[in-house]
């Protein structure tokens, strides 16, 4: 969203002719842009590498310009990333802290597999047989996750505690 403005606010019109292609942006200085890495030698040591990029502009900005830009750009971008908030640690008991109402269970049973702080072990062996949520957890028996490849006896007593604190229940048998 930086420097233009998406095709659903430069165009008004509802449909477009056939033929038509509707840009996001259409306007770049640069023609064209090639990079090579090779094999460099400083001293004795031939370990290093050597980038060499070729890029080519329409005369508007030089190649220097560009790419200084480029990389300002991509810094302001990544920044975003360093500047994220550490998540805050969670006990054992905030964990799962959902309360189930009528209307809110359809929104518990939503909850994907890996937010559920399961161990590895447990969360992975869960996808790997297709159950992705805990609506697909609540429609097995504690008798069907027995059956699940990687789950054994401390796996269920794991799903079944944490489907509990949810306020649902496994499918009875």
């Amino acid at each position: 969203g930086i420097g233009y403005r998406a095709k659903g606010v430069v165009t008004n019109r509802e449909k477009t002719p056939i033929g038509t292609i509707v840009l996001d942006a259409d306007f770049t200085p640069i023609r064209r842009v090639k990079y090579e890495v090779e094999d460099m030698r400083v001293g004795d040591r031939t370990d290093y590498n050597k980038l060499v990029l070729f890029i080519e502009t329409d005369g508007s900005v030089s190649p220097r310009e560009a790419f200084s830009t480029s990389v300002e750009t991509m810094i302001k971008q990544l920044e975003v990333l360093v500047t994220i908030a550490p998540k805050k640690q969670v006990t054992k008991e905030e964990e799962f802290t959902p309360i189930v109402t009528e209307e809110g269970e359809d929104e518990v049973k939503k909850i994907k597999i890996e937010d559920l702080n399961f161990s590895s072990r447990t969360t992975n062996a869960l996808l790997m047989a297709g159950i992705k949520s805990i609506a697909g957890i609540v429609r097995k028996s504690e008798a069907d996750l027995h059956e699940v490849e990687g789950l054994g006896e401390k796996a269920v007593e794991e799903i079944k505690e944490a489907v509990e604190k949810l306020g649902l229940t496994l499918k009875s048998e």
